[in-house]
C-alpha cells in the first residue's frame, strides 16, 4: 500500500505559460494563442507542441480534473481514470474532517462495540443460569449487528457500475449465510431438534462464497500487482495461490473438525483448533517476511529507516491481536474439553479488545470535538489519513499512460531494472 503522493502541478500550467493562480479566463485566452501559433495547419512541423498544448488545457478546463491535478499531479489523474479519486471521494474526506461527522462517527462506531460486548456477556449469563431467557432473546444482540452489513450490501447492489454489483452478490449471500446459521444455530441450542451437519449448512456455502470471491482476486493480473509486496517463498503464481486461498482452506478444515467433533467423533478438541494456530503463524510469519522484504527492497535511507519503524510497530501490534486470539482459542478449548474455569474468563482476550476500541472511539471523538475546526482539510489525503491500496497498480497501469497521452509531454522514465530475490516470484 502506498499514499497518494502530492505533486507540484505546474508542468501543465508551463505548457499554457499560466502561473497556477490563473483564472478560467486567463487559461482559455492562453489557449487560443498559442493553438493558434501551433497549430498543425499553420506550423506543420509543430503537431507534437499542439497535443501538449491540447491536453494541459482539457486537465485545467475541467474543474474537477484540474483540482485533482493541483493537488496530486499525474498521479492523481491517473487515480480519477481508474476511479478511485472523484468528487464523492472527496466528499466523504471533507465530511471525515468535520468534527461533528467524526463524532458522530465515533459515537456509532461505540454503540455498535457496545452491542457486540452484549453478545458474549448474555452467553455467560444464559449458560450460568443467571437469565431463563431462550437461546434467540440470548441473540438480540448479534441480530442488530446484522444490520450493519445487510445495509451496506444493499447499498452496494443499488448502485455502481454493473460489474460490480454482479462482484457483489456472492458478499450479499455470504451475509444471508450468516443470519440463516445464526437462526438455526439458536434453534439448536433451545431444543437439539437438528443434526450439526445441517446447522452448517450456511456456512459450507459461505465458505464455497468465499473461494468464488477469492478467486475473483487471484488473476495473473492480481498477481503481477501483488508480487512487489508479497513474499511468496519462490513459488511465483502458485506461491500467490497459495497464499491467496490460506486462510479460507483453514477455516474449511476448522468447520469440517468442529462438525464432525459435535457429531460424536471422540478426538479432542484442541485437535480442532490446529488449523487456527497454523493460520495464526501463517499470518504472524507472512507478514514479518513482506514487511522485511519490503523493506530491503527500500534505497532510499530514510524512507528505508520509517518503513523500520512502521515494521516493528506493526509487528508488536500483530504480536498483541494475535496473542489475544492465541489465548481465547486456548481458554475455549480447555472449557470445551473439561476445564473448570468460568465461562467469563473464556471471553476476557475478546473484552478486552473491545474495550481498547471503546476507549479510541471516544477519545478520538472528544479530541474531534475540542481540537476540531471544522474545515475540510483534504492534505490528510498526503499525509496518510486515507490508503489507497491501488497506488501500486498505477505503476504499470495502461491508465497513467492514457493520462500523459493528454499532454505527450511527460520524459520517458524507466527505473533500473533490479534482480528479484529468490525468496520472491
Amino acid at each position: 500500500m502506498a499514499w497518494i503522493p502530492k505533486s507540484s502541478g505546474t508542468r501543465l500550467y508551463e505548457i499554457l505559460g499560466v502561473e497556477t493562480t490563473a483564472t478560467e479566463e486567463e487559461i482559455k485566452r492562453a489557449y487560443k494563442v498559442l493553438a493558434l501559433k501551433y497549430h498543425p495547419d499553420k506550423n506543420p512541423n509543430a503537431g507534437d507542441k499542439f497535443k501538449e498544448i491540447s491536453g494541459a488545457y482539457d486537465v485545467l478546463s475541467d474543474p474537477q480534473k484540474k483540482k485533482i491535478y493541483d493537488k496530486y499531479g499525474d498521479r492523481g489523474l491517473a487515480m480519477l481514470e481508474q476511479g478511485v479519486l472523484d468528487e464523492e471521494f472527496l466528499g466523504i474526506i471533507a465530511a471525515m474532517s468535520n468534527p461533528v461527522y467524526i463524532s458522530l462517527a465515533c459515537m456509532v462506531g461505540c454503540l455498535i462495540v457496545s452491542c457486540a460486548a452484549l453478545v458474549p456477556i448474555f452467553i455467560v449469563l444464559k449458560v450460568d443460569g443467571k437469565v431463563h431467557w431462550n437461546w434467540g432473546t440470548v441473540f438480540v444482540p448479534a441480530w442488530i449487528l446484522y444490520i450493519i452489513p445487510t445495509i451496506y450490501a444493499i447499498l452496494t447492489l443499488a448502485k455502481g457500475e454493473k460489474l460490480r454489483r454482479i462482484r457483489q452478490i456472492p458478499f450479499a449471500v455470504q451475509i444471508l449465510c450468516l443470519l440463516v446459521f445464526h437462526i438455526l444455530l439458536a434453534i439448536q441450542l433451545e431444543n437439539d431438534s437438528l443434526r450439526w451437519a445441517n446447522v452448517f449448512i450456511p456456512i459450507y456455502v459461505f465458505e464455497i462464497l468465499w473461494i468464488v470471491r477469492r478467486a475473483f482476486s487471484s488473476t495473473p493480473t492480481k498477481y503481477e500487482e501483488e508480487r512487489s509486496e508479497m513474499v511468496f517463498c519462490g513459488m511465483r503464481y502458485v506461491g500467490f495461490l497459495i497464499r491467496t486461498f490460506f486462510t479460507v482452506m483453514c477455516v474449511i478444515v476448522f468447520t469440517i473438525l468442529i462438525v464432525a467433533r459435535l457429531e460424536g467423533s471422540t478426538y479432542s478438541w484442541w485437535i480442532c483448533t490446529i488449523p487456527l494456530w497454523i493460520f495464526i503463524g501463517h499470518t504472524l510469519i507472512g507478514s514479518v517476511f513482506d514487511s522485511c522484504y519490503a523493506v530491503a527492497a527500500t534505497e532510499d535511507q530514510s524512507e528505508k529507516s520509517s518503513k523500520k519503524s512502521m515494521l516493528c510497530t506493526k509487528t508488536c501490534g500483530l504480536c498483541f491481536v494475535l496473542g489475544l486470539l492465541c489465548a481465547l482459542i486456548g481458554l475455549a478449548a480447555a472449557r470445551l474439553q473439561g476445564g473448570s474455569d468460568h465461562l467469563a474468563v473464556v471471553f476476557i482476550p475478546i473484552f478486552i479488545v473491545m474495550g481498547l476500541v471503546l476507549c479510541c472511539y471516544s477519545c478520538l471523538g472528544l479530541l474531534a470535538c475540542c481540537c476540531g475546526t471544522g474545515e475540510p482539510d483534504y492534505d490528510d489525503l498526503e499525509s496518510g489519513g486515507f490508503v489507497v491500496n491501488n497506488n501500486k497498480m498505477l505503476e504499470a497501469s495502461p491508465s497513467t499512460s492514457s493520462v500523459q497521452s493528454h499532454t505527450s509531454t511527460s520524459s520517458s522514465r524507466t527505473d533500473s531494472p533490479t534482480e528479484e530475490s529468490p525468496l520472491r516470484a
